[in-house]
């Protein structure tokens, strides 16, 4: 039965060695591997993974798909790393340099000075990089240089969470010359004077990205420095899920959708208008007015298919104007409210298939 073998999770706590995670995956026979690695939240030596093992299982053991990495500490991650560059040879590349999936999810720094280029020395091979990384705020004051971008010729695809300098951020996106897919969830970080990073380029061209996702901002400021200084001129689909603060009275959902659709208005205009932008996701979990809504379309004339998940909005703020998104040929609904009329919007299709023939609407779950 190699179909039970191929995944395997090791916690801390289990007795590692690499022989052990090698007999593992040799029922697996020739099926895609993947392995995640899970470090204690806390901080006991006791509790640490065998860097010394895993990094011996990168080299020695099979190929893997994905490779998952849960670590306490940005010390484990450079642990790993320093045993796998120890035990590499030209002639013994091993796992490591095979891997095309690779995600990394890490709480703290720790409490070690870092090299400077511990996020450099990842598998040449990678082509999708899933990133958590600690909060900036913690940064040791013992590294005395920052650490350095994310250069990565061939990876296409890049998760990442942070609330690192958007120059960072901007740098390591345009470092990863092959981006096609890109999913952002950016937490709140105040630009400071004394910020390690400075901005000195207005624009960051991203010229192979086709997909682009946002995630959950915690707060509009710093995907309005990330996003005025994006130039993405194949973006095909983009995929926004807001959330905005509950607690803050003066700073409301509706006031936030329009300060967001603004920052996506800026983006299109530096991107030539996002001629080939043909698909659009918007996941907004409250009330949506008129201005609202349109205020993020006017200026997306391309899009062919809409999807509005868990958006609560009358159904007639599309018929009040039928020159309302004039390439549209699908609008999606997920999750809406029950309350919903779905009749509402009869006037708005019949309108456009006696013009442009043909509009579908579809109804559907809500997305996560």
């Amino acid at each position: 039965m190699p179909k039970l073998w191929p995944v395997l999770q090791v916690d801390i706590g289990c007795r590692l060695t690499c022989d052990r995670l090698k007999s593992w995956f040799l029922h697996s026979q020739g099926l895609p591997k993947a392995v995640t690695f899970t470090e204690s939240w806390t901080p006991d030596s006791n509790l640490s993974l065998p860097h010394r093992e895993i990094g011996k299982f990168l080299i020695e053991g099979p190929i893997l798909d994905q490779l998952s990495l849960r670590c306490y500490s940005m010390v484990c991650l450079q642990s790993i790393v320093n045993y796998v560059e120890l035990l590499h040879t030209s002639t013994n590349p091993g796992a490591w340099d095979s891997l095309r999936s690779l995600t990394l999810n890490i709480r703290h720094w720790g409490d070690e000075p870092l090299r400077n280029d511990c996020l450099q020395q990842l598998p040449p091979s990678l082509s999708h990089l899933s990133l958590v990384l600690p909060w900036w705020d913690h940064f040791l004051p013992a590294n005395e240089h920052p650490i350095e971008c994310i250069s990565h010729p061939n990876i296409t695809s890049l998760d990442l969470e942070c609330n690192w300098p958007s120059s960072w951020i901007l740098d390591t996106l345009t470092s990863c010359t092959r981006l096609d897919a890109l999913s952002l969830r950016i937490k709140e970080c105040p630009r400071t004077a004394t910020s390690p990073w400075l901005d000195t380029d207005p624009t960051y061209t991203l010229p192979n990205l086709r997909t682009l996702r946002l995630r959950q901002p915690y707060h509009y400021v710093r995907y309005e420095d990330i996003l005025r200084s994006l130039v993405l001129p194949s973006l095909g689909y983009l995929d926004i899920s807001l959330k905005s603060d509950a607690g803050d009275e003066e700073y409301g959902p509706e006031l936030a959708l329009r300060d967001y659709a603004k920052e996506v208005t800026q983006l299109a205009q530096n991107s030539d208008g996002f001629v080939n932008l043909c698909r659009f996701r918007l996941h907004w979990p409250y009330p949506i007015g008129s201005a609202g809504l349109t205020s993020f379309f006017r200026h997306l004339p391309s899009i062919s298919h809409l999807i509005l998940d868990q958006a609560d909005f009358h159904p007639s703020i599309f018929h009040r104007d039928f020159e309302f998104l004039p390439q549209l040929q699908v609008l999606e609904l997920r999750g809406m409210p029950s309350t919903f009329d779905y009749n509402g919007l009869a006037p708005f299709v019949e309108e456009r298939n006696s013009q442009q023939g043909s509009l579908r609407v579809l109804r559907g779950d809500a997305s996560s």
